[in-house]
């Protein structure tokens, strides 16, 4: 039943449409689907590819808040130990601090630059730490430059605890930028990794003090330090478990110099340090010796970060080139969409013009008007052909009406010759019937061609003889022609009129056949009206014989 209701739902809007307007709501739905499914994958692929420079912004701002905040701790423990130390200010040690403290600069002013105005409050903490830091620095250079009886007594700690407070805020900075999402892997292993590094920095910037002291750390000194032991401890499991999670080459080979600098020579001096501060004594290296050792080791943690920074920008950056590509694809191909449907929109016009123009070259001919030529322009082969068809039909209509126009005047021309011939001219067909009948005919019998049209001859005309007696049709020279379609020849034959009287004719009987069918012509003339020279019989007009 539902089928039956939309086939006819369907037959009543072919019949009611126009085919121009169903072409072109098709045309209009298909572009339409088909642009909004475009438009919502290009749209979804611009956002991936926003995203994804927002992910490469964060992660670069990581990277400079985390070196930055690298070369502070380095920058941190140097300190530390100058200002602990008995021994004057080197200048290896200002230069030191001095590379630390532009390098650091530069990765916060590096940072301060990617940071737009929707992390406004995340750019005002981090000028507020740096601002601090100037101050502290000051403050740090106005103490190298007394001796070191004349610093001031706890501004090493103060200075020490102070940077470290700053460097314990990187992590909330680190969270602040990726806001609630999880940071990206490589992101993971460098914070891990400055974990790792701020630890192992605290661990020997204490130990460095102590030996530059030249004073044997107390007992709370010592828990401190073993705390830091342990927290190092824990920073490098959770950057192992990290790295392996990550399944990077550059970054397993990070983690393995790592692990040779760190775990393989320095940490053993670093418990055989600590095992003789256990002993209440003091090791007989000099601090140098513990400093220069604990570099290497700094370093390879800080290249570590290096390489998760440099493979996490080739990971973001081929993101960035894959949605940047399939963004590209995807305006393209809508793009492309609106060209060719603007193309089929062209197309379905000129095939609906020329369908249009064809019909109406139809409805021309139909009318009968043959004068109009054919459309030059046709749009489709199809149309093409059906043009050409019509045309090639109307030269046939063209050559058929001419070819009636020549019948029919050549029908007249002979209606005239017939019309205006002496004789009565009468064709009958096969079977004796009366077909047609000249004026003279009419004249002469009495009656019309609508009298006799259709009507037997010999029962009309030549029934009886002149004593009443029947005229058998064996006898009747129009049968006997019809019968062996031989011309004959007849005189004195009555003709009996539509009043009853009689005239008697002289008759020619003639066979004629067309197309398959045949008949007689006959042609008779009134012996009364014969000229007086014409041989032949006289007859004359009389009165009709009743039985």
């Amino acid at each position: 039943m539902a089928k039956d209701k939309r086939d006819n739902l369907i037959a009543v809007i072919g019949r009611r449409v126009p085919a121009r307007w169903l072409l072109v709501a098709l045309l209009i739905a298909l572009t339409v689907l088909v642009s909004v499914e475009l438009t919502r994958d290009s749209l979804e692929y611009l956002h991936a590819y926003r995203q994804a420079q927002t992910v490469r912004q964060t992660e670069a701002i990581i990277g400079h808040v985390v070196r930055a905040a690298q070369h502070l701790a380095f920058e941190r423990g140097r300190t530390n130990v100058v200002l602990q130390g008995q021994d004057p200010v080197s200048a290896e040690d200002l230069a030191f601090l001095a590379q630390r403290r532009q390098a650091g600069d530069g990765e916060v002013e590096a940072a301060l630059a990617l940071l737009d105005d929707s992390r406004a409050s995340l750019a005002g903490k981090i000028t507020r730490e740096r601002r601090a830091l100037l101050a502290l620095r000051r403050s740090v250079d106005a103490q190298l430059v007394l001796p070191r009886p004349q610093r001031e007594t706890g501004f090493a700690d103060h200075w020490f605890q102070a940077v470290s407070a700053m460097l314990a805020g990187v992590p909330q900075t680190i969270a602040l930028l990726g806001g609630e999402e999880a940071l990206p892997p490589f992101s993971r292993v460098i914070f891990l990794a400055f974990e790792l590094r701020d630890a192992m920095g605290m661990e020997s910037s204490q130990i460095a003090a102590a030996l530059a002291v030249g004073r044997v750390p107390d007992a709370a000194a010592r828990d401190h330090l073993n705390r830091l032991h342990g927290r190092v401890d824990a920073a490098w499991s959770n950057l192992r478990r990290e790295a392996i999670l990550v399944d990077n080459q550059a970054i397993s080979d990070a983690l393995s110099k790592i692990d040779v600098l760190a775990f393989g020579n320095f940490r053993p001096l670093q418990d055989a340090v600590l095992h003789v501060f256990s002993n209440g004594q003091l090791p007989s290296e000099p601090v140098t010796f513990f400093t220069q050792a604990s570099v290497p080791v700094l370093d390879s943690v800080a290249e570590m970060m290096s390489v998760a920074a440099q493979e996490d920008a080739l990971l973001s950056d081929e993101r960035l080139r894959q949605t940047r590509m399939a963004t590209l694809l995807y305006c393209g191909a809508l793009i492309l969409t609106g060209v060719v449907g603007l193309v089929v929109a062209a197309a379905t016009a000129g095939i609906v013009g020329s369908a249009t123009s064809l019909r109406r070259y139809l409805a021309d001919l139909a009318a009968g008007r043959l004068d109009r030529p054919a459309p030059v322009l046709m749009v489709g082969r199809e149309l093409v052909e059906l043009c050409q068809a019509a045309d090639t039909l109307r030269h046939y209509m063209i050559e058929r009406q001419r070819m009636q126009d020549a019948v029919e005047r050549l029908s007249r021309q002979n209606r005239l010759i017939l019309d205006h011939a002496i004789d009565g001219l009468v064709a009958l067909d096969s079977q004796g019937r009366i077909l047609l009948a000249n004026r003279a005919f009419q004249r002469l019998s009495g009656w019309s061609l609508a009298d006799v049209e259709g009507r037997g001859h010999h029962e009309l005309l030549h029934h009886s003889h002149l004593n009443g007696s029947p005229n058998r049709r064996e006898d009747c020279p129009v049968y006997l022609t019809l019968a062996d379609g031989r011309s004959r020849f007849c005189q004195g034959e009555v003709i009996w009129r539509k009043d009853g009287t009689y005239f008697l004719a002289e008759m020619r009987v003639n066979a004629w056949s067309e197309g398959g069918q045949h008949g007689v012509v006959v042609s008779l003339r009134d012996l009364n009206q014969v000229p007086e020279d014409n041989s032949g019989p006289a007859s004359r007009t009389g009165t009709g014989v009743t039985t």
